[in-house]
């Protein structure tokens, strides 16, 4: 029964560890997918800019100034936009990342709940053993392999 105990404990810990490092592993893809994207923003402003300085260095400033002012406005709002779009999905990205944790903590917590009711006198007997064994200064395997 212990062993029983002892391999179930393992299956917890080690789901618990593969889900943890499926987590981080999305994180770490919507990091990276975030990133490409504001790369790609920063890009598309320099090309903007670029092709603004390049019409009002042709044309003449009446009609430049006009056309760059409804350019630069453009892009401000399109930055604004995309900014907020982005903080949005990070916010809605580690809220659901947030809730699958809770969620994986729960049901390890109910899972360690019924493993201890269903074998409560098990448990009292490996915490007497462990008392006796720390006391006595053995070892604590040897018990509960003589168990």
């Amino acid at each position: 029964m212990i062993i029983i105990i002892n391999i179930i404990i393992i299956i917890i810990i080690s789901s618990s560890s593969s889900s943890s490092i499926s987590i981080s592993i999305s994180i770490s893809i919507i990091i990276i997918i975030i990133i490409i994207i504001i790369i790609i923003i920063i890009i598309i402003i320099i090309i903007i800019i670029i092709i603004i300085i390049s019409s009002s260095s042709s044309s003449s400033s009446s009609s430049s100034s006009s056309s760059s002012v409804v350019v630069v406005v453009v892009v401000v709002v399109v930055v604004v936009v995309v900014v907020v779009v982005v903080v949005v999905f990070v916010v809605v990205v580690v809220v659901v990342v947030i809730i699958i944790i809770i969620i994986i903590i729960i049901i390890i917590i109910i899972i360690i709940i019924i493993i201890i009711i269903i074998n409560i006198d098990n448990i009292i007997t490996i915490i007497n053993t462990i008392i006796i064994n720390s006391s006595s200064g053995r070892h604590i395997n040897t018990t509960i392999a003589v168990q």
